[in-house]
């Protein structure tokens, strides 16, 4: 997906309930956001590094080494994209090079954009937790039962046992975290101006 050359709206400093870093002043330069990226880049290794030790010592159900799986490569992919296109913008602020100016600004407004898919892993190793914590034990989606016999239809639903708190935290945060992807998207449109040619590539982790 490609984000055009602009700054989002930028909000307040914070780290969030997942406990994520957070920063959004817009005089911190390059130098300040190398070591953000590296602090979370450590934090989400070591997350990765957890899960894979459980994938190798723990016989899980398919459908949870499914979801270690899937959880673990967003996170890679992550790093090694989005984490890595980051750094060069921070060096360029840092550097520049005469072809692309990058403003603290600039660099504020895109890592607040990285920090939703950042957000994003941590809600699904979130998840991860709370499955472990459960057993490894899936909850299946609700059923709708259809009637055998003829005449009106009605839906019965089942309702899945044992969904934690947890879960349900995590899948809010994650609904969040698209809403002010969407909504950052839309303030960089109105900020580029009109035939800008400059554009920077934002590759969406996970849905």
């Amino acid at each position: 997906m490609t984000m055009e050359h602009a700054a989002a709206a930028v909000p307040a400093s914070r780290v969030d309930a997942t406990g994520v870093i957070a920063s959004s002043p817009a005089d911190k330069d390059g130098h300040h956001f190398q070591k953000v990226v590296a602090e979370e880049a450590a934090r989400i290794q070591a997350r990765c590094d957890v899960f894979e030790g459980v994938l190798a010592s723990s016989a899980l159900p398919e459908d949870a080494s499914g979801k270690v799986r899937a959880a673990i490569g967003k996170a890679t992919l992550l790093k090694s994209r989005k984490f890595k296109q980051f750094i060069g913008l921070c060096k360029q602020n840092i550097t520049p090079d005469g072809s692309t100016v990058v403003t603290a600004q600039d660099l504020a407004g895109f890592w607040d954009m990285v920090l939703l898919q950042v957000e994003d892993v941590h809600s699904l190793f979130g998840e991860l937790a709370a499955l472990q914590a459960n057993g490894w034990t899936v909850v299946k989606s609700p059923v709708s039962v259809q009637p055998k016999s003829g005449g009106p239809r009605c839906k019965s639903k089942v309702t899945p046992k044992g969904k934690s708190r947890s879960h349900e935290a995590a899948e809010k945060t994650r609904a969040e975290a698209r809403k002010r992807l969407a909504q950052a998207k839309r303030e960089a449109r109105k900020r580029t101006p009109s035939g800008s040619s400059d554009t920077v590539e934002f590759f969406v982790v996970g849905s």
